[in-house]
């Protein structure tokens, strides 16, 4: 009888709520009526409501690690409040986290359970409880298991004590090219079999020892040579007879000095840092000099960037160790200031992911920075060594799909970090 008064006072105040156009209030006086059964709710699951668990969508990334859990329950009775908690222990919920509590006036809800603060393959384990207008309580009697695996797996996919790698681009057939700073010279390797596909282009005659490299939607390779002050470009085809150069030492009025990154835009303009003057430049390959434009950064020791999906550019900045992000169409509006030496240690090479994460390589501390645009979150990846995920001075990165490409320069050699996607629930991958 307890129960069933309870449940009656409770129907009251809702319908008192309406009558008077306070139902956006009616959910705090439930609170303040403390229902029966509520306070035993965590880790208390009854029998009289039983609710049944069905997963909406599972994700899981260097960012977003995330479970989406609705809940249907068997009583026709509307769910006055629930709770979700989670523990490291299957059995004792005595020290559960309690992850949200919430109240509803539906038979069914929804919830999202975030585990990105869960340490990488421990089992956590997540119960529902849920009490009714009328105070019969239920919750799961076996809770949920979920297993967050690691967030990315490391390979090597090229390494040689002959070479030095120093910054790498992909053509639109998976070919890589990388620039060698050991020697002045390029190469190119398919990521499948890199010994037995290796190619050369060039020799002192065309390139210096710093080359950034990036390819065009027509599989022409642009070249910013930090030696020779200028940008390069030939076709993987007929090298000898593609080779153009703009700029340079012996033209006049030469605009470049220490070149040191460089991207091509979804319009094939060209953009290409300058570390020594602290300046981006921009132009169309085909009217160089009409259409040379430049954006000043001062204070500023330039290295590699990206450009997002929308336009913004993304720059890292060595000296400051920060990086920053303007748009070309409002420089001024749009120039921003991401990060401090507290997030990044030299940053190097910028790389952006196609859900907009942004990837830097810190070349003084070993690591790779994630940081995510929408919510202004930080993540580093990796320590310093020569285990596999693990750096030495990495200076430049590329996407290629989900995958992350990490020049590791001071271990001579190439990674591959693969991100894994998918959350272990009960035993089953998703």
């Amino acid at each position: 009888m307890a129960q069933q008064s309870n449940g009656w006072k409770i129907l009251g105040v809702i319908a008192l709520c309406l009558s008077l156009g306070m139902a956006s209030g009616c959910g705090k006086i439930l609170e303040q009526l403390n229902l029966a059964g509520t306070a035993g709710l965590k880790g208390d699951p009854g029998d009289l409501l039983v609710p049944t668990a069905s997963l909406n969508s599972v994700s899981l990334d260097v960012f977003n690690q995330t479970v989406s859990l609705n809940v249907s329950f068997s009583s026709p009775n509307a769910v006055a409040k629930y709770q979700v908690y989670m523990s490291q222990d299957p059995i004792d919920f005595s020290s559960a986290t309690v992850w949200t509590t919430s109240s509803t006036v539906t038979p069914s809800i929804t919830t999202d359970i975030s585990v990105r603060s869960w340490k990488a393959d421990t089992p956590f384990y997540v119960r529902i409880a849920a009490v009714d207008f009328k105070g019969n309580r239920g919750g799961f009697s076996n809770p949920l298991k979920i297993v967050a695996p690691n967030s990315y797996t490391a390979t090597e996919v090229f390494a040689s004590s002959n070479v030095s790698f120093y910054w790498m681009t992909q053509d639109a057939n998976g070919l890589i090219y990388a620039g060698d700073r050991s020697n002045p010279r390029i190469l190119r390797f398919d990521p499948a079999n890199p010994d037995q596909s290796l190619t050369v282009f060039g020799t002192d005659a065309e390139f210096g020892t710093y080359l950034s490299l990036s390819v065009d939607s027509k599989g022409l390779i642009y070249v910013a040579d930090w030696d020779k002050q200028q940008v390069a470009r030939f076709d993987p085809l007929d090298f000898s007879g593609s080779f153009t150069v703009f700029g340079g030492d012996d033209a006049p009025n030469n605009p470049f000095s220490e070149l040191n990154g460089l991207a091509i835009d979804k319009n094939g303009l060209v953009y290409v840092s300058d570390y020594d003057l602290g300046k981006i430049f921009r132009f169309d390959p085909n009217d160089f000099d009409n259409t040379l434009t430049e954006w000043g950064l001062p204070n500023s020791g330039l290295e590699g960037f990206a450009i997002d999906a929308t336009g913004n550019i993304y720059v890292a900045n060595w000296d400051d160790s920060n990086v920053m992000r303007f748009n070309p169409d409002d420089f001024t509006g749009t120039l921003t200031t991401i990060g401090t030496s507290d997030h990044f240690s030299t940053p190097s090479g910028v790389a952006i992911s196609s859900d907009g994460i942004v990837y830097v390589a810190n070349n003084d501390s070993d690591t790779i920075t994630a940081y995510n645009p929408v919510d202004g979150s930080f993540e580093d990846l990796g320590s310093s060594g020569s285990d596999l995920g693990q750096f030495s001075s990495p200076t430049n990165l590329f996407m290629s799909g989900s995958d992350l490409y990490v020049v590791d320069g001071g271990n001579d050699r190439i990674q591959k970090l693969t991100f894994n996607k998918g959350l272990i629930v009960q035993g089953v991958s998703l």
